[in-house]
């Protein structure tokens, strides 16, 4: 008994020391919300890639009501980052404006 102490201790030990917690870097970040106009210009399974004054963005389909179509125009409202290192643009609603 006193073996399979013995023998548990150390990887307990080890057990424990994975536990060890990364502390997080570059601290919380913020956005500010933005509007514009993009077209759509890709279109792909899971988001469709709409372009405007040579920026892109990847808009998932979900945001979408009907199907995107290419060369639809939509108004876009997305969050800019402003501190922080976090994902720079964060599109959060689409709406079409003409086909």
């Amino acid at each position: 008994m006193k073996t399979n102490s013995l023998l548990l201790l150390p990887l307990a030990a080890l057990g424990l020391s994975a536990c060890v917690f990364e502390q997080k870097v570059g601290g919380p970040c913020s956005y500010s919300v933005a509007f514009g106009n993009a077209k759509v210009t890709a279109i792909y399974p899971n988001y469709s890639v709409l372009t405007s004054e040579g920026l892109e963005y990847q808009v998932p389909i979900k945001l979408f009501t009907l199907a995107p179509q290419l060369e639809h125009e939509y108004k876009i409202t997305f969050e800019k980052i402003t501190k922080g290192s976090c994902t720079p643009v964060v599109v959060k609603a689409v709406e079409l404006v003409s086909t």
